[in-house]
């Protein structure tokens, strides 16, 4: 063999050899699992729990709203029936002090119950990642997607669920095993 076949064969061996270096360095396929947020959400007792306190409060909201919009009308009926004079006036007055305190409540109380329900939510939705997130850290878990999506295709109608995740094995399926961590830690710490 001449000198330029032996380095020709030590480069092509050398490049075999980089090459199957390369090919060890790539990563395996990530260990994936599934969740529907959804159905954890759903599921999620202290969830359950915020939403009954918070539907308590709408409901004594609305009926004290109602009483203030029920005494209104009375107010105005009465002042219909009344003669223009100094309790015409007064009537008059009480109306406008009305309007004014319902047009209060409805920015302020509602509101406020409003934000306190947005609060709760976002709380709950951190909850909820942190859970899946160490339980995939737990479970040595690479990537964990959500079976599904929600996407609003008419402002005035319910939103449609989208498969993220068209197939999974049930194996990859954590949803059960994140929920009853969650509520398993609601339950210790209530």
């Amino acid at each position: 063999m001449n000198k330029r076949t032996i380095i020709y064969l030590g480069l092509l061996i050398a490049g075999t050899t980089l090459t199957g270096l390369k090919v060890a360095k790539e990563f395996a396929p990530p260990r994936t699992a599934v969740v529907s947020i959804t159905e954890v959400f759903d599921t999620y007792q202290k969830k359950v729990d915020q939403q009954s306190v918070i539907d308590k409060s709408l409901a004594d909201l609305k009926l004290r709203h109602k009483q203030m919009v029920q005494d209104l009308k009375t107010a105005q009926r009465d002042e219909r029936l009344i003669e223009s004079g100094p309790e015409k006036n007064k009537l008059q007055i009480d109306i406008i002090r009305q309007k004014a305190e319902i047009e209060q409540f409805e920015q302020l109380e509602l509101n406020s119950l409003q934000q306190q329900y947005v609060h709760i939510l976002q709380q709950i939705r951190t909850e909820i990642r942190e859970e899946i997130r160490l339980y995939a850290e737990a479970m040595d878990i690479d990537l964990v997607l959500d079976k599904a999506i929600d996407a609003q295709v008419d402002p005035r109608g319910p939103p449609l669920k989208w498969d993220f995740v068209h197939y999974a094995k049930p194996e990859l399926d954590i949803t059960s095993d994140v929920a009853e961590r969650l509520n398993e830690r609601y339950r210790k710490s209530r």
